[in-house]
């Protein structure tokens, strides 16, 4: 059985996602096709625009056989933490291909920057480790180490997709996974302005797949869709940090927020000279910005400190090449005969992450140090589901309780 993978957030899914599944279908002769996709929280630091569980349903009604959860420890970092965790599922639930979308189209020059970042030689890695130490990101670092080095090569760099992709490749290599890899093209405007294209084969088709960033703009725009955005959770923010500052015991009275994942020293200084005056979630980040911290950067550490995730989440993350568990959002009928014979298998090899599909009936195979990550889960969700009921007093489907239509396992 040829299975291929694609990691996603689809917030929300629109056309160009249909066109990547189905050529990506074509181009592997795929039997079986899984998504690996952000839950509640999206890897711009953002809360999904949409519910998961309808997400993942919307990508199975497209194509998709199954749909499992990005733990948000990963979907809340950055793109190396993200394409590890997003691969590391794929593996482990068969996949021989994993298909990502690039403005490139070219596996082949990606893949070669992914092998001069995973072999790094000793000039680019002292070129890299020169941005660091002059406050530049590592994309920004690894992009100026590349204008020096090889600017063919980096100029591929300056698109957010070929990057995500270099980091899927690099994740492969660095966990040794026997799979393949393509890359379906993107071209056109990129994800955070308006209309894109894409190159099908020699027919470009101009303007036809909104962005998920315009789609979002749009449906906000038309006052008709419910949906939740970062303010909506300043006063979560507000709460946590307030609730640290009873904790400290320095004599300047300051946070220490370097424990959280991603936060350096420089802008935990920061935060604590801005949270002192009013601020909503959207407006403290803008304060935070800097030419060296992106927008979804500071709105990722932010969100670190909300859901508490710390450095060594990451190096969890780092560190595994297969996951505790692996949790089922939602399968078609050729995905659910899949999922009962992977349970199949699981009773005979230990090292098989779990299924989680019912809660409420599977959390008793996993052991404990699994049920403290799923319950972390299932907390990072419920503060999700209680900021959509007290925005419109609505009820969101219950992580614990909530049981997949399609198919049966």
């Amino acid at each position: 059985m040829n299975i291929t993978g694609i990691v996603a957030e689809y917030n929300p899914f629109h056309e160009g996602h249909r066109y990547h599944i189905e050529k990506s279908r074509e181009k592997a002769t795929s039997d079986l096709m899984i998504a690996v996709m952000s839950g509640s929280f999206t890897q711009r630091g953002i809360p999904a625009f949409f519910d998961k569980f309808s997400r993942a349903e919307t990508a199975v009604k497209n194509g998709i056989d199954i749909v499992c959860e990005m733990p948000f420890t990963a979907s809340l970092t950055s793109a190396e933490y993200f394409a590890r965790e997003g691969v590391s599922l794929l593996n482990a639930l068969g996949c021989d291909t994993i298909s990502f979308g690039s403005e490139s189209g070219d596996t082949e020059d990606l893949n070669k920057i992914a092998e001069l970042l995973f072999y790094e030689n000793p000039e680019l890695s002292q070129l890299i480790k020169e941005g660091l130490s002059e406050g530049l990101s590592y994309p920004a670092s690894v992009k100026r180490a590349l204008d020096t080095s090889n600017p063919v090569l980096s100029s591929l760099l300056d698109s957010p997709n070929n990057t995500l992709g270099i980091e899927y490749l690099k994740a492969i290599k660095s966990m040794g996974f026997n799979m393949k890899a393509m890359t379906i093209n993107r071209a056109g405007l990129d994800y955070h302005a308006g209309e894109g294209h894409f190159d099908r084969d020699t027919t470009v088709v101009e303007s036809c797949f909104p962005s998920s960033s315009l789609l979002r703009q749009r449906m906000i725009a038309s006052g008709t869709e419910k949906y939740l955005e970062n303010d909506d959770f300043t006063g979560i923010l507000s709460g946590k940090i307030h609730s640290l500052s009873q904790t400290v015991g320095t004599s300047d009275n300051k946070i220490d927020f370097t424990v959280f994942a991603d936060i350096n020293h420089d802008l935990s200084d920061r935060i604590n000279n801005e949270i002192h005056t009013p601020y909503t979630f959207t407006s403290l980040t803008e304060r935070l910005k800097t030419k060296n911290l992106t927008y979804a950067r500071i709105c990722r550490c932010l969100w670190h400190i909300i859901l508490d995730i710390k450095n060594e989440d990451l190096l969890t993350i780092k560190k595994s090449s297969s996951p505790e568990y692996i949790r089922i959002l939602a399968f078609s009928e050729k995905g659910g005969k899949y999922l009962k014979e992977y349970n199949q298998r699981t009773e005979n090899d230990a090292l098989l992450p779990k299924l989680i599909i019912r809660p409420a009936r599977d959390l008793r195979y996993l052991p404990n140090q699994s049920h403290i990550s799923f319950f972390r889960e299932l907390n990072a969700a419920k503060l999700y589901r209680q900021a959509y009921y007290e925005k419109y007093r609505l009820y969101l489907p219950d992580d614990y309780t909530y049981t997949i239509k399609p198919g049966t396992v």
